[in-house]
């Protein structure tokens, strides 16, 4: 019976110290040059004590639409230390040329904010799929200025 209590005893404070571990938070992208319309892949990572953690909504720049977001979790226990972390995914499609900064990106947990390192990254035109089309007739553009209007690769019949 002694020894029992002693193994739980154990046990419970080996948890406690494998869940003691410190929150990290970090982010990457996969690319820092691409070209217009590509998709850029974020990740941001936390680890470490995450349970009731609360993922606040991003902001990202005016150039960049989010096509999609994921999120997974992982849990595992390796002598005796636990590990866990969440992964949030955002594919991030650029709308214009330029320079951007992604983040630097927040998180508060338990009264502390957790911040990753800002991400440069840099969009151009490929100007290799430009292509120029003689034309017999004159053509009129006419341009609209509307911010919801997103015309990306699309021909002009």
């Amino acid at each position: 019976m002694g020894r029992s209590r002693l193994t739980l005893l154990l046990a419970a404070t080996l948890s406690q110290a494998a869940w003691a571990q410190d929150l990290t938070f970090s982010a990457s992208a996969d690319k820092t040059v691409v070209n217009l319309g590509d998709p850029v892949t974020l990740t941001m990572t936390l680890s470490g004590q995450i349970s009731g953690i609360e993922i606040p909504v991003f902001e990202f720049p005016e150039g960049f639409t989010v096509a999609s977001r994921s999120q997974s979790s992982s849990f595992s226990i390796h002598l005796g230390t636990i590990d866990r972390s969440l992964t949030l995914a955002y594919i991030l499609i650029p709308q214009q040329a330029g320079t951007f900064q992604l983040g630097p990106f927040q998180i508060t947990h338990k009264g502390q904010t957790f911040s990753t390192e800002p991400l440069t990254v840099s969009v151009e035109i490929n100007h290799k799929e430009l292509v120029t089309v003689p034309v017999k007739e004159p053509v009129v553009f006419r341009a609209l200025k509307d911010k919801d209007l997103n015309v990306l690769r699309q021909s002009v019949t």
